[in-house]
């Protein structure tokens, strides 16, 4: 969730996003970020604070995409792994 408008954002500005997860903080998330043309790999990544907050640089305008995948191991015989994921794009003025 941006915690700041990211169409007031500029380039060498930072866009501050919060992650949830069962609707608490998830803390050491690995988000990664990247722009249409970039490849299938993110230019760069960051981690989540103990408030489940990190800030996305901004390198220049159009659209950004900042993606997350958590896996969770969950008490099942049915599988072991579990994944979620989400992505947020925004357009940079």
């Amino acid at each position: 969730m941006p915690q700041q408008n990211p169409f007031t954002r500029k380039v060498d500005d930072t866009l501050r996003v919060r992650v949830l997860f069962h609707g608490k903080p998830l803390r050491d998330a690995n988000l990664g970020w990247q722009r249409p043309g970039d490849g299938n790999t993110p230019v760069g990544y960051v981690r989540s604070d103990v408030k489940g907050e990190a800030l996305i640089p901004i390198a220049q305008t159009g659209l950004l995409t900042i993606r997350l995948t958590h896996m969770t191991r969950p008490k099942t015989p049915d599988f072991e792994w579990e994944s979620f994921w989400t992505t947020l794009t925004v357009r940079i003025p």
